[in-house]
């Protein structure tokens, strides 16, 4: 990303920082802090849960946003985050989000290929399923 863009990142975002193991969010999380996160370094798995034993999980790594769905869908978490690393994150509300869309193609893109994976994964669920 380009130090310009890297700038507004910075201005737009709120740094965190998590744990190897850590949850950023839980599954079911009421969303009275809207965010989306930015990964600055590490790896985090998002995972749904269906029942005990069925579950899905997209792993994101540098340079990838994470948790926009919820953030335009609901009030609730329907993913849990996980820290697969330790973690540096840059963490948007959903104006900051909009800001950078409009700004910076590369946030737009990395949003598009988000919900495209989350796409692939529900219609395969719908294949799944009895006629």
């Amino acid at each position: 990303m380009e130090s310009t863009g890297m700038k507004l990142f910075e201005e737009l975002g709120h740094p965190l920082s998590f744990k190897k193991g850590d949850y950023v969010y839980k599954q079911g999380q009421l969303l009275d802090d809207l965010r989306v996160y930015y990964i600055l370094d590490g790896e985090v798995t998002l995972r749904r849960k269906y029942t005990a034993l069925k579950s899905d999980e997209l792993h994101y790594k540098t340079g990838e946003m994470f948790g926009i769905l919820e953030v335009y869908l609901g009030k609730a978490r329907i993913t849990e985050a996980q820290c697969m690393t330790d973690v540096r994150l840059l963490a948007f509300n959903r104006v900051g989000v909009e800001k950078l869309m409009s700004s910076e193609m590369s946030v737009s893109l990395s949003i598009i290929r988000s919900l495209s994976s989350i796409l692939r994964k529900v219609n395969r669920h719908i294949k799944e399923l009895p006629a």
